[in-house]
């Protein structure tokens, strides 16, 4: 079932308000026509920004991996797991299979999570994508509750 005209216009008249922060996107879904893509730019008074660079240092850590090559870090809350996704950048031009083979030993841990997955990027040239679950049940379901968080290193 997609959203009705007039839930379309409440949901955007509330958040328009400001209540929850600015509004710097309302669209429909790229991947799911029938949901909405919200974006909504808070304050960090909470100090969220420190926890995930001190997640990025931890995975950098455990992954053996210098801090700066720890790039884009995408966190989803969902009810049951959080799921982080990890850009993980080469020192040169890519990871070898020796590389590969090291991240996926220092993941199998469970240090940053039960469940991942490591698999090499589409999008950014010799680098790797770790998607690590926080708990041992992944929720695969994305049409359900989630909140999305986006970090970019300085």
């Amino acid at each position: 079932d997609s959203f009705k005209e007039s839930e379309v216009d409440s949901i955007k008249q509330t958040l328009e308000s400001g209540d929850l922060g600015t509004l710097s996107d309302f669209s429909h879904d790229d991947y799911n026509p029938e949901a909405l893509k919200v974006t909504i730019t808070t304050s960090d008074d909470d100090g969220y920004y420190n926890d995930l660079l001190q997640y990025r240092k931890e995975a950098a850590s455990v992954l053996g991996l210098n801090f700066d090559q720890i790039g884009e870090v995408d966190l989803v809350a969902k009810p049951d797991t959080v799921v982080f996704t990890l850009e993980l950048l080469p020192e040169y031009s890519s990871f070898d299979e020796k590389d590969f083979n090291s991240i996926t030993n220092a993941l199998q841990t469970g240090d940053l999570g039960p469940l991942y997955d490591l698999e090499y990027s589409d999008d950014t040239s010799g680098a790797l994508i770790a998607t690590i679950w926080s708990s041992s049940t992944p929720d695969d379901n994305y049409d359900g509750v989630e909140n999305y968080v986006f970090s970019v290193p300085e």
